[in-house]
């Protein structure tokens, strides 16, 4: 799996707004049949003992974790066959734990990966053509290590994970603009700890999160099925510092990327920048349309839409791939895009016209050097029908 980039959603659970909105049991649906491998849910103690999803210190509304968890189980593999990640928040007391626990396990059922599911190898990961139709816990747990039997595992200490809200600070002002003053107070809390039980441990097979310290730490102690999440602006940050050791360290493990605070109109950050240095599940929220959603839906409708595509050798080999340099010594392609005509565009229709100016703009996505704008002439008063024959020509170092 580590050589796949995963398509992958946060906050599957909107529909609208995150901070006042309702959380929706169609945010995953449609998200799954959009084709995404990699679902977020946000657990969080509900009443009577029933585990809720929800956007926490917010006036959004819930959904049980039961329900969540059915409505997966009867969508997870209707569009794609291949492995579907759960990454899952957990906020709850040990009760609640327990009973998210047992419904993973007896909802799931034989869906949910288990031991008998590892790879011959005990050294890395199965490849989602091994792991058809299952589905993965991601999610912090007690510590694991291999045996010495190949493909068995035994537990080892418990491991304390850490429950953290994450607001950038930049982004603390946007919180106290639209949060209501109750709900900013729990906002600002420091983060408390919150020790996983041993039953939703077992749970979490492959894809155990693990707190990044650094890439020295990481290639020092981490082992092969543990994963990271990085926030937006860490990554980005990560990017710009190191980008060589950010691509050397995802071709190792698999890394998660998602967008901190909150977001002005609820917009998506752009997934290409965090693709450029092997990211594998850059998270976006499915249900906010824009450029984003765009370059994710053009990305992953590869491979008939299954939610994984093959990421290039450069990116999984000992790589010394750097994609911010402006000279790269890969195979370059010329893209050659004709701009012919158009055909019913509307018509500007006021006191001094009822024509239009019209041109045609082409944006190309990809490493810092690849990123480029070119538009056709502009074509004064050309009526509903304009005619360009233009060409337009981009010099891509990295196609792939």
């Amino acid at each position: 799996m580590v050589n796949y980039f995963i398509a992958s959603s946060q906050d599957t659970f909107f529909m609208s707004n995150q901070l006042i909105g309702q959380s929706d049991i169609n945010g995953y649906i449609s998200a799954l049949r959009k084709g995404c491998r990699c679902l977020e849910l946000d657990c969080w103690d509900g009443p009577e003992d029933e585990p809720r999803v929800y956007h926490g210190f917010t006036l959004t509304s819930t959904i049980l974790v039961k329900e969540v968890i059915e409505v997966i189980n009867m969508h997870a593999f209707e569009t794609s066959e291949y492995p579907l990640i759960l990454s899952l928040e957990i906020n709850c007391n040990p009760v609640q734990q327990r009973t998210i626990a047992n419904y993973l396990v007896n909802i799931l059922d034989d869906k949910l990966i288990d031991m008998t599911n590892a790879a011959d190898d005990p050294t890395q990961l199965s490849s989602p053509e091994e792991l058809k139709h299952k589905i993965l816990i991601r999610c912090k747990k007690v510590q694991m290590r291999t045996c010495i039997i190949p493909g068995k595992w035994q537990l080892v200490d418990r491991e304390v994970g850490e429950y953290r809200r994450e607001f950038e600070p930049e982004a603390k002002s946007e919180v106290r603009s639209v949060v209501p003053a109750g709900i900013r107070a729990f906002a600002m809390k420091k983060k408390k700890k919150v020790e996983l039980t041993m039953e939703f441990s077992n749970v979490v097979i492959y894809t155990k999160s693990v707190e990044f310290k650094d890439f020295k730490h990481s290639r020092d102690h981490q082992l092969f099925y543990e994963s990271n999440s990085f926030s937006e602006h860490r990554a980005m940050k990560l990017v710009k510092q190191s980008a060589c050791e950010f691509v050397v360290h995802n071709s190792k493990f698999l890394s998660r990327t998602y967008s901190a605070g909150v977001r002005k109109n609820l917009s998506n950050y752009k997934p290409h920048e965090f693709w450029n240095v092997g990211c594998h599940m850059v998270a976006l929220n499915y249900e906010v349309p824009g450029l984003s959603m765009d370059l994710n839906r053009g990305k992953f409708q590869d491979n008939g839409g299954c939610g994984y595509v093959l990421r290039p050798d450069f990116m999984t080999n000992d790589t010394k791939f750097d994609p911010l340099s402006s000279k790269q010594n890969l195979s370059p392609v010329i893209v050659v895009i004709q701009i012919i005509s158009g055909q019913h565009l509307p018509v500007c229709r006021t006191h001094s016209k009822t024509s239009i100016d019209a041109c045609v703009r082409v944006e190309m996505y990809g490493i810092p050097a690849d990123s480029a704008v070119q538009q056709t002439k502009v074509l004064l008063s050309s009526g509903c029908y304009p005619k360009w024959n233009d060409c337009l020509v981009f010099c891509v170092q990295v196609p792939e």
